[in-house]
């Protein structure tokens, strides 16, 4: 029976092997998940954008392409084929260029060998093979022997009666053997250059017929080449003439004409912007524009600006430190001297759970092992249903990440030593410090803004809730008030201060809205006092939640070495529990893996999974123009053009005032609630009950009568009201 190996897996993808064991290779995929996850690696890899060849020469090669190639011909000793693939298992450049050429070898050797016109001339050329060269057969041996040579050939070695006939004769079948048959010899050159010289006349007078001015062209050409010439024959005249004249000390006066025909040709310089920069020379400023059509960055993940001017030095490192932290940048650590970093790294101290980073040189997330230590810089991310917990020990803080949550561990600034940038999610932060009269200090950013957060006592809790915008207008872009947040605090006391140094105190139960530091020029938040402690906030009502029960089930699908994007699209899309589907569809939201959420949307069974992906989708769409561009490339490789253009639309979203006194979009919505993609059903129904703020009783999942039938009574309601909500 055929083992699983790296080898068999590429010949069953490359369908190359014979039926039973197709079969068998089948059946062992389809019991391990491990084979499954290397077939989705496989394909990924294959197809990835950008993915640099492997290295065939120097320190960095892999493995010799010589063995590459024994491998993939079976030609290996047996006890090197666990190590050849062992080697190609831990490089994906690797793994993509042997399963690449598997795959174009099978394309080769599948089709019939044609020998080239060049080959058989060539051939034929060599003439015959002298007798000393040719292979004996034995006279005795047991096999009938065919020739498959012409007669004259085969006979030519016989002895003749007449030597001397017997020679020539030889000669004239050897010559006449050997000449190049006249179909396969070259034409003359006249003949073949005759067809070509009329086909590129053919196209010079069609140029000439279809553009009156290209002979007025080619003159203008001439005229400019030829005044080329005596222009540079003039300037190394006036170029003699000129030194000739400065060389005598009291003549300036050619110099300040230089001077000041050059004056003349330079333009005036441009007026600067606000911000001190410069526009580029001829170029006019452009008008301010509003704050409220400024496009915001992807929050969290490019750097958090610093005001250089409120700089202060940063205490509890050495003098020597002080201005290398001072100077790097926020999302690059590298700067930044080794001691320093060393000193100030996050400890994750969760046993359980699963947290993961972003690998910059693989570009892939991986799981953080449990209690192993981040470096300042470092984006990560905890997974829904799981608590992380991170220790700050410069900061004085343990940060409890809750659920779903994204963010970057920041570098020293002038808000604390220890810090974090929140792209997303839920956090509670509480002093470490055991003393009663502990204090802790962290950074918190939330996009562009920097703020500090002091704990005034040992007992201070608070919790830190960050959500993103979702868009409801087609291809509108967030500005800087991107998201929604809110500080509560549960108990003790807090200081909030903001980059210009403006404190508020925050008491016991009481909860403050951060509002961008652009917005609060005119606005400024107060504290608020709250009726009651959000769920998410206590860990007793945490552990009811109904996702909590697969969280064990769920963490046995990571392993450390293993890139989460390939594991998490494996189970959503081969998983047979929704639960389990839908936590793997928040995970690929986590990381912001477009390709695998629209992949997702569009071939996961389960429909918790396909609204997660749904979710996900919509929190990044608004934050970067470049996703919606590559949202919708990834669309147009699973559906036609026609329905992948509705589910770009439904992505986007809609207003109350686009359903409003109007029938176009309403009945745009039940049209897709029509569609045979049950996705497209799906995400029509999901913006008719939200545009509403009621359930309909439209099943996507359900029988096609049922749904023409619903979809018919909503038209009507739609013509009687006209639109989906009344006018006023």
């Amino acid at each position: 029976m055929m083992r699983l190996t790296l080898r068999t897996l590429l010949a069953y993808l490359d369908d190359v092997l014979s039926p039973a064991d197709t079969q068998n290779i089948g059946q062992k995929i389809q019991e391990s998940p491990m084979a499954q996850l290397l077939v989705s690696r496989i394909r990924e890899v294959m197809r990835r954008r950008r993915l640099k060849a492997p290295e065939v020469f120097g320190p960095e090669m892999g493995i010799d392409p010589n063995i590459v190639a024994q491998y993939l011909d079976n030609a290996l000793p047996a006890d090197q084929y666990a190590d050849v693939e062992r080697v190609l298992l831990a490089s994906d450049e690797m793994l993509a260029e042997t399963a690449a050429c598997h795959q174009v070898l099978t394309l080769i050797l599948g089709e019939t060998t044609e020998v080239s016109d060049g080959s058989r001339e060539r051939l034929y050329a060599l003439g015959p093979v002298e007798v000393s060269s040719q292979l004996a057969v034995p006279n005795d041996t047991s096999l009938t022997i065919k020739s498959h040579t012409p007669e004259s050939i085969s006979t030519r070695n016989v002895p003749a009666a007449n030597p001397g006939e017997a020679g020539k004769s030889s000669r004239f079948e050897d010559e006449r053997i050997t000449a190049v048959p006249d179909y396969l010899k070259p034409a003359p050159w006249p003949k073949r250059l005759f067809p070509s010289m009329i086909v590129v006349l053919l196209v010079v007078v069609c140029a000439v017929i279809l553009t009156p001015g290209l002979w007025t062209g080619f003159q203008q050409a001439n005229i400019e080449m030829q005044r080329k010439v005596v222009r540079e024959k003039n300037e190394t005249t006036d170029t003699a003439d000129q030194d000739v004249v400065l060389s005598e000390p009291m003549q300036a006066t050619p110099e300040v004409a230089v001077v000041e025909r050059e004056s003349v040709i330079l333009p005036e310089p441009a007026a600067p912007h606000s911000d001190g920069s410069k526009l580029p020379d001829g170029l006019d400023p452009a008008p301010p524009k509003d704050d409220s059509d400024l496009p915001m960055p992807k929050p969290g993940l490019d750097k958090v600006a610093a005001d250089s001017n409120n700089k202060v030095p940063i205490p509890a490192l050495p003098a020597k430190d002080v201005a290398a932290v001072e100077t790097a940048p926020a999302a690059k650590s590298a700067t930044l001297p080794q001691e320093v970093l060393s000193d100030l790294q996050v400890a994750y101290t969760s046993n359980e759970g699963v947290v993961i980073k972003l690998d910059d040189d693989r570009r892939h997330w991986f799981m953080v092992p449990h209690r192993s230590e981040l470096k300042p810089g470092e984006i990560i991310a905890n997974l829904e249903p799981f608590d992380g917990v991170l220790e700050l020990d410069k900061a004085g803080v343990r940060v409890t990440m809750v659920g779903e949550t994204v963010g970057q561990l920041l570098l020293p600034s002038e808000a604390a030593l220890q810090g974090i940038n929140v792209v997303r999610g839920r956090m509670i932060l509480q002093t470490s410090r055991q003393e009663e009269n502990g204090h802790g200090t962290i950074g918190i950013a939330i996009g562009e803004d920097l703020w500090k957060l002091d704990l005034l006592s040992g007992d201070t809790v608070c919790g830190l809730e960050v959500t993103v915008r979702e868009p409801s207008q087609f291809q509108k872009l967030n500005d800087y008030q991107w998201y929604v947040a809110t500080l509560y605090v549960t108990s003790g006391d807090a200081r909030w201060t903001n980059r210009a140094g403006i404190v508020q105190e925050i008491g016991q139960f009481s909860a403050l809205n951060i509002i961008p530091e652009r917005a609060a020029a005119t606005v400024r938040s107060v504290p608020m006092v709250f009726p009651s402690v959000p769920d998410w906030c206590e860990a007793g009502k945490r552990r009811m939640q109904p996702l909590r029960r697969y969280q064990s089930i769920f963490e046995k699908s990571f392993a450390v070495d293993q890139p989460v994007e390939q594991t998490m699209l494996t189970l959503v899309k081969n998983s047979k529990n929704p639960k389990i589907a839908e936590l793997a569809a928040r995970c690929l939201s986590a990381t912001d893996n477009c390709a695998a959420l629209v992949e997702t949307l569009a071939e996961c069974p389960h429909e918790e999974a396909r609204f997660a992906a749904r979710d996900g989708i919509r929190q990044s769409l608004p934050m970067n123009a470049s996703y919606g561009t590559l949202l919708k490339a990834e669309l147009e490789t699973h559906y036609p053009p026609a329905d992948a253009d509705a589910v770009f639309r439904m992505l986007w979203g809609f207003s109350r005032d686009d359903v409003k006194g109007a029938k176009i979009t309403p009945l745009m919505l039940t049209n897709w609630m029509r569609s045979t993609r049950l996705e497209i059903r799906e995400l029509a129904d999901y913006w008719v009950e939200r545009l509403t703020g009621r359930k309909t009783e439209y099943r996507a999942s359900g029988a096609e009568t049922q749904r023409d039938a619903q979809v018919k009574r909503l038209e009507e309601q739609i013509e009687r009201d006209n639109g989906l909500i009344k006018g006023p």
